[in-house]
């Protein structure tokens, strides 16, 4: 059964969240907005020091949220892409998640600052988070000590991200995750439908919309586009996180397929009775918790043990 806290964020993100979002077509606002409830709800993890670097590869710079904790090594680094529909979301509203992940890794936390459309459509946000992958390398960071991961739409940059690395021979990180991603940019997933109604986050009559605005003319069938139909032989070991009312559940059903036939590695676990990215609680809800330390313990056996001391 979830917990009393967990009906009771899934209520108000109901009522607040999914409501603004169904109804706004103002971006400007839509960002403002998904901010500031982001310093009203979220929490951040104990004795973590924040920061932002820029990291250089070639004439490209990046800019980077950072998260490390005292008296830690903080070996290593996980590359976190967050989400927001490509059009929203910011570094700020997701170093929690990221330094919480991180921290229990024993890694440094790296949230890049990438292009939101509609003013930079496809393909500048993959552009940037393939600059993020490279500035890392290139600051010397071992790619054996890195593991990547995001969530929605930074979930779906996370796995294109990997299918950029494997089909140009690129350095491999130690391992992936990617929470609620969206794969099929086509939205042809029957669960858009089905869980229209369960889903307490996302109002499944927005997805072209949001699509139109960071695709304009590209096609959303594109492998370099939608990672279901991305090639991905060769791949470290995938985790995959979903909830089971939300509108996305049949991308991760999907995905998780597409990975077992191109013989990959991949671990799948279907959240009952959460929502949509639900990880974001952690620090409030015991559910956002537990996912939380599932994910940095799949990353742990991945990585080398020295990465893991603290």
């Amino acid at each position: 059964m979830p917990s009393i806290r967990l009906k009771l964020m899934s209520l108000i993100t109901r009522l607040g969240f999914k409501s603004v979002l169904a109804r706004t077509h103002d971006i400007n606002f839509m960002r403002h907005y998904t901010n500031k409830l982001a310093k009203r709800t979220t929490v951040d993890p104990k004795n973590v020091t924040y920061g932002q670097i820029q990291l250089a590869t070639g004439a490209t710079k990046v800019t980077f949220t950072t998260a490390k904790f005292e008296q830690k090594s903080n070996a290593g680094a996980l590359l976190y892409i967050h989400g927001g529909g490509f059009v929203f979301g910011a570094p700020e509203m997701y170093r929690h998640l990221a330094a919480d992940i991180a921290d229990q890794m024993g890694l440094m936390a790296y949230v890049p600052k990438y292009r939101l459309a509609p003013e930079n459509p496809y393909p500048n946000g993959i552009d940037d988070i393939k600059s993020a992958y490279h500035a890392l390398l290139d600051a010397g960071i071992d790619h054996k000590t890195i593991v990547i991961g995001g969530d929605s739409a930074g979930g779906c940059l996370t796995l294109l991200l990997l299918a950029y690395l494997l089909e140009n021979n690129l350095p491999l990180p130690a391992c992936c995750f990617a929470i609620s991603p969206v794969v099929d940019l086509t939205f042809s997933s029957e669960s858009i439908k089905k869980n229209a109604r369960s889903d307490s986050v996302l109002p499944a009559k927005r997805a072209g919309f949001l699509c139109e605005l960071y695709l304009s003319d590209s096609d959303p069938a594109d492998p370099r586009v939608s990672p279901i139909n991305a090639d991905f032989t060769g791949a470290p070991p995938i985790l995959l996180h979903a909830s089971s009312k939300e509108i996305l559940r049949d991308d991760t059903i999907r995905m998780t397929k597409h990975l077992v036939q191109q013989k990959v590695e991949v671990r799948t676990k279907f959240w009952q009775n959460n929502y949509h990215v639900f990880h974001i609680l952690r620090g409030r809800v015991r559910e956002a918790d537990q996912a939380v330390s599932e994910i940095a313990k799949f990353a742990i056996k991945h990585l080398p043990q020295k990465s893991n001391d603290s």
